[in-house]
């Protein structure tokens, strides 16, 4: 039979594997982080770049979901596809023009902040905006008016 490990063996074994767990999980959470973060900046560039066609997918979606669970008749599948379209293609120009207000709301904020720094702290202020803009795959059109 086996003799029972000595108790700092024991620890020994636990430390190891409790080790093994926080290091197990510090590497989760790093990968983790790294494919949300690929995942959000992959998504916020497309946005920001107006690519993609999410709205398209999701009108196909529908679409295809209505003419089946409804069992549309052709006519009415027709009709039914211009109307999506049609909101569709409204859509598209709203998040258009809302993209650009969101972006004139955004620098007239940066502006106005950057206004109430020292000249030391606006520096500090573009620096950090810079990076979290493109940490999430943005333009970082950051420069004020000589009004600051």
């Amino acid at each position: 039979m086996n003799a029972p490990a000595p108790a700092a063996a024991r620890w020994k074994i636990w430390a190891a594997a409790a080790a093994l767990f926080v290091a197990g999980l510090g590497v989760g959470a790093v990968l983790t982080g790294a494919v949300v973060g690929r995942i959000v900046r992959k998504t916020l560039a497309t946005a920001a770049t107006g690519q993609g066609a999410l709205l398209e997918r999701g009108a196909d979606r529908l679409h295809a979901r209505l003419v089946k669970e409804l069992d549309l008749a052709p006519d009415q599948a027709i009709g039914v596809r211009r109307s999506i379209d049609a909101s569709t293609s409204r859509l598209k120009t709203l998040r258009n023009e809302s993209r650009e207000e969101v972006r004139r709301i955004t620098r007239e904020g940066f502006v106005d902040i950057a206004r109430q720094l020292t000249p030391a702290q606006r520096a500090e202020f573009r620096r950090q905006a810079r990076e979290k803009l493109d940490r999430l795959g943005l333009p970082a059109d950051l420069e004020t008016t000589s009004e600051e």
